[in-house]
């Protein structure tokens, strides 16, 4: 991908206004998978300068800016005393250390991937998108209805002390994802399927029938197969549709053992 210019807001009206500016312009930060895309680009706008690389906590919530790293995300304590090893988990099979030092959580969110670890990770979690323009926004709103011209400025999970599991399948490690899978449980269970291979999603179904149920291994098997028939699963070249199906319900019953 090649770029004709350059730009380093020093706020974030300048960045937004950059963007609005310029239809063909891009946020560049670890700039990991712009390679995918061979479109030229008018303008790259890096937001270094606007101090987003942070993890930081309050009482009730956890702030994450928008240019930290996906191994800062992994090895983070904060985020390990709140989430234990979801992340850890979810991101150290993504390539090597050396790619997820520079790869962006920000950029990994924005690009709704449909092979992402990290959104199938933060969508089981109470956590909102904050953006320049349109401001607060559900995490799982703002994956589902499609990108904004906009920009991420951090993630904003809620601390509710889930008990949370990741379960994945790769082909070999640092490869994507044949299929991922996230349960957190707090009053209630979110069950979150990813790499299917769509952006992740919700098996809302098979939350709902888990409402105020035991997770015993009759119920448990029963989920398993609730997800399989309630979402949809397609063929890419890592595995078949029909491979998928029977996958996702060796993962779903993992997850849910591991959180009773």
């Amino acid at each position: 991908m090649k770029f004709e210019n350059y730009a380093r807001p020093q706020s974030f009206e300048e960045a937004l206004k950059l963007l609005k500016e310029e239809k063909s312009s891009r946020i560049v930060g670890g700039s990991t998978f712009l390679r995918l895309s061979k479109k030229p680009v008018k303008l790259a706008i890096d937001l270094i300068d606007l101090n987003l690389d942070y993890i930081k906590e309050t009482d009730d919530e956890i702030f994450i800016g928008a240019y930290t790293s996906l191994y800062d995300l992994e090895t983070n304590p904060i985020i390990k005393n709140n989430f234990g090893d979801l992340f850890e988990k979810a991101l150290k099979h993504i390539v090597g250390v050396q790619f997820r030092n520079v790869a962006t959580i920000g950029g990994s969110v924005y690009g709704r991937y449909g092979f992402s670890d990290v959104i199938t990770a933060l969508a089981v979690l109470d956590c909102k998108v904050d953006l320049i323009e349109h401001g607060l926004m559900d995490f799982n709103q703002f994956i589902l209805e499609g990108k904004y011209k906009d920009i991420i400025k951090q993630i904003i999970i809620k601390k509710n002390n889930p008990k949370t599991s990741y379960q994945m399948l790769r082909k070999s490690d640092a490869d994507f994802p044949t299929l991922t899978c996230a349960v957190s449980k707090t009053d209630s269970i979110k069950i979150v399927i990813g790499s299917r291979p769509k952006t992740a999603l919700h098996a809302l179904k098979t939350e709902e029938f888990l409402i105020d149920k035991e997770l015993n291994e009759e119920n448990i098997m029963q989920a398993a197969k609730l997800v399989k028939e309630e979402l949809d699963f397609g063929d890419d070249i890592r595995s078949s549709q029909a491979y998928k199906e029977q996958v996702v319900q060796v993962l779903v019953k993992r997850a849910l053992m591991e959180v009773k």
